[in-house]
């Protein structure tokens, strides 16, 4: 379904599209922050970005279903996605970008030489570097103090329409190919090849996005006895059973085996150069850290393959569907901080209900990362995206009580249903 951007016209019928997420629940992205994502460089992300307020992409990351925040988003240069920017605050995109769709509560600013293959609807005004293409309409709203709703460098290649709230200043060799509708007056040297209309002021309300709950902390009761505590490594024919210990502190170089069930700390820290093994054989592997979880650099993680009858390494599993489904199965919890160090291999999903999540560099990661508060990401990570089977239809973990959460309405939920498939075919 394509939505054109026609401004206050268009807006009636976007409108129930327009005030909800396009994310229904949590379990629809790959990251999701409650407060800020901060990513490094060159980041690849095979699923959606998302989080309640600010989103920070460093420079040539990627998202093959975009990025969706409540707040202000910023990017690096030669950031990109083949789907959409969704952004209740400011937008700033650096150079050399490729984006769908951008929509913004407040303005959007380009670098220069970006190419956007749909449309641009902001609240405030826009602004494009040089060299800029713009396939789809343009809708700019309230314009900067300069009165120009709408401001382009040299070059820029405008191929549908603009409607723009105060003055169009067009640097040269800057062309609108199709029609121009404002409320201000035409500056500088670039042409329009269709009509120049004058309208009244109008408002603008782009499609809009609505915060998403973020599920409350499971319930976690860690023994208080040193003697549970574990400080050695376990063994393929010996591993930590499931149950409730004090806390995990192993030393660099260990080995940690876990199989099906539940197992509850109060710490959960360890050296870098962790063999972590998982057996799901006997159900989902559920850990829950009621402290910190804090992990060293170059975690390496090892899965049970029933069928081979053997552990394989993090590529054998990646490049198996059956296997690589297990990580939805996968379910790591900390109620006060969760970091993992630099080069580690990663499983499941990593949650933190009021807890910063951090990943350092090069992180190789199949499952999920959400946070309540802040996701950190280290440069050149790759993230495939497997969301949490523990989460559920009801988007919190068994027996918590979640936070409180934005309603919305229920055919709006049935629209959004529609559109979020249509944009997934989109991008396949």
């Amino acid at each position: 379904m394509r939505r054109t951007s026609t401004g206050v016209l268009g807006v009636a019928a976007l409108a129930l599209l327009g005030q909800v997420c396009l994310g229904a629940s949590i379990t629809d992205y790959c990251v999701f922050a409650g407060t800020q994502v901060n990513f490094g460089d060159n980041i690849t992300v095979n699923g959606l970005v998302g989080g309640n307020d600010r989103l920070g992409v460093g420079g040539g990351t990627t998202s093959t279903l975009g990025f969706e925040g409540g707040g202000y988003f910023n990017s690096g240069n030669n950031v990109s996605t083949p789907l959409d920017v969704v952004a209740n605050g400011d937008v700033d995109l650096g150079g050399g970008g490729g984006f769908r769709n951008v929509y913004s509560g407040g303005y959007v600013r380009t670098g220069n030489n970006v190419t956007i293959t749909g449309e641009i609807i902001a609240t405030d005004w826009v602004q494009l570097g040089g060299g800029v293409v713009v396939q789809g309409d343009i809708t700019a709203g309230n314009p900067a103090p300069s009165g120009r709703a709408l401001d382009t460098g040299n070059n820029c290649d405008m191929q549908a329409n603009v409607k723009a709230d105060g003055d169009v200043d067009m640097g040269g060799g800057t062309v609108i190919q199709g029609n121009l509708q404002l409320s201000g007056s035409v500056l500088g040297s670039g042409s329009v090849t269709g009509t120049t209309t004058v309208v009244p002021t109008f408002n603008v309300t782009p499609p809009a996005f609505t915060s998403v709950a973020i599920p409350g902390a499971s319930p976690v009761t860690p023994s208080t006895l040193p003697a549970d505590d574990v400080t050695t490594s376990t063994t393929a024919g010996s591993p930590l059973a499931p149950g409730a210990y004090r806390n995990v502190n192993l030393p660099n170089n260990q080995s940690l085996h876990l199989v099906g069930g539940t197992y509850e700390f109060h710490n959960f820290v360890t050296g870098g150069g962790l063999d972590l093994f998982l057996d799901l054989t006997g159900g989902p592997i559920t850990v829950l850290v009621e402290n910190n979880l804090n992990i060293g650099n170059s975690m390496v993680v090892w899965v049970w393959d029933a069928v081979g009858g053997a552990y394989v390494d993090y590529a054998t599993f990646l490049a198996d569907p059956t296997l690589r489904a297990m990580a939805a199965d996968v379910f790591f919890e900390a109620q006060n901080a969760f970091a993992v160090g630099g080069s580690a291999q990663w499983i499941g999903t990593a949650f933190g209900p009021a807890a910063n999540v951090s990943f350092g560099n090069n992180a190789q990661i199949t499952g999920a990362v959400y946070s309540g508060t802040t996701v950190g990401m280290g440069g050149g990570s790759v993230l495939n995206c497997e969301a949490p089977n523990r989460f559920g239809a009801s988007g919190s973990p068994p027996g918590a009580v979640p936070e409180p959460a934005t309603v919305v309405l229920l055919g709006a939920a049935g629209a959004l249903a529609l559109w979020r498939r249509r944009r997934r075919q989109a991008a396949a």
